[in-house]
């Protein structure tokens, strides 16, 4: 199959652009693919956090329609876009949708994020968007928030697709010890996620060490932080393994997402999870895996700690999160059925 992919690539390290390193690993025997790179340019591409800047913006937009125009020529089987869904970022989806739909091209089009929270209800970018659901063959999401917000415009063009970890990253079993010593939240330091909630637990437990791993963004960087929190910055994907296998609980207090791959490479290290009922928070853990609690709710965080102490407790939680990944966020079954739908629409 040939397929036009646009998809960021690293620099910088985030996300999608690990889903596409993945996805052009497992292509790359049986399929033919290229790549036009949507990645962050200028500012933004340097510094978690940054403010958009519009001539940044601009040269990104100008650069990424005029790849995929010289892309269309090669005559792709089909076209997939994959995008975050921001104001700015659904105009360009729309075009770049647009000039595949002249040639003929099927479009399919993957959206990384809880699609309400990036667009609202009303607004230019709403209708853009409506349309780029409607001229495109299939919309896959990450969780069934987005799942009932794509119903609304078009009913049965939306499925579900979960993000997924390599084979390689699912663990054995986790080490679980007698008391929690080690919290960990992989991700920058920013309000949207949840940081100064993290913060507040980590004062309420100073016999805890909370670790950070990512950049603190400049809104976080005046906060006070905890004595007992520790941010390594940005780690490489090895690095942020060995991380994860000497923590004791995985929290993620973000109040925005869409299916959290850092969530889900710690599942796969055996971790209990702590997480907002944010996105595919509860799809992912169906508080089995760990607990699900109220955003920017300090003390039903501190409720699930507490309960977590018990060993045992932590023991069970770990066992199920590496048999969820493993039956449901495997690479090889997730890609499968990823081309499964693109062969439906050839």
């Amino acid at each position: 199959m040939n397929i036009l992919l646009l998809s960021p690539l690293p620099p910088p390290s985030g996300g999608i652009a690990r889903w596409t390193q993945r996805y052009l690993e497992w292509c790359k025997k049986k399929h033919h693919v290229i790549v036009v790179n949507t990645a962050l340019k200028g500012e933004r591409a340097g510094e978690a956090g940054k403010q958009r800047n519009l001539s940044d913006e601009i040269k990104r937009a100008v650069y990424i329609i005029h790849e995929t125009k010289k892309s269309l020529k090669e005559s792709p089987n089909i076209a997939h876009i994959n995008t975050s869904c921001s104001r700015f970022g659904i105009l360009r989806d729309w075009i770049c949708m647009r000039l595949a739909r002249r040639k003929s091209i099927p479009v399919v089009v993957q959206c990384h994020c809880n699609i309400e929270d990036q667009l609202g209800k009303k607004g230019i970018a709403v209708r853009l968007f409506a349309d780029l659901v409607r001229k495109s063959r299939k919309i896959l999401v990450l969780n069934n928030c987005s799942k009932r917000y794509v119903d609304e415009i078009e009913t049965e063009k939306v499925a579900l697709c979960p993000n997924f970890v390599l084979t390689v990253q699912i663990a054995k079993e986790h080490e679980i010890r007698s008391r929690i010593e080690k919290a960990i939240y992989v991700g920058d330091v920013r309000l949207s996620k949840g940081s100064d909630d993290y913060y507040a637990l980590a004062k309420r437990n100073p016999d805890i060490q909370f670790v950070v791993v990512g950049s603190v963004t400049s809104e976080m960087s005046q906060a006070e932080k905890p004595s007992n929190v520790y941010t390594t910055g940005r780690l490489d994907a090895e690095e942020v393994e060995k991380w994860l296998d000497a923590a004791d609980v995985f929290i993620f207090p973000s109040h925005t997402e869409g299916f959290s791959n850092a969530m889900l490479e710690a599942m796969a290290r055996g971790l209990p999870i702590i997480a907002t009922d944010v996105g595919a928070a509860l799809d992912m853990i169906e508080n089995k895996g760990g607990t699900i609690v109220r955003s920017h709710d300090i003390n039903e965080m501190q409720y699930a700690m507490n309960q977590m102490q018990n060993p045992e407790i932590r023991g069970k939680m770990s066992k199920w999160n590496i048999k969820k990944v493993e039956q449901c966020y495997e690479y090889e079954h997730v890609l499968e059925k990823l081309f499964s739908l693109y062969e439906e629409i050839l």
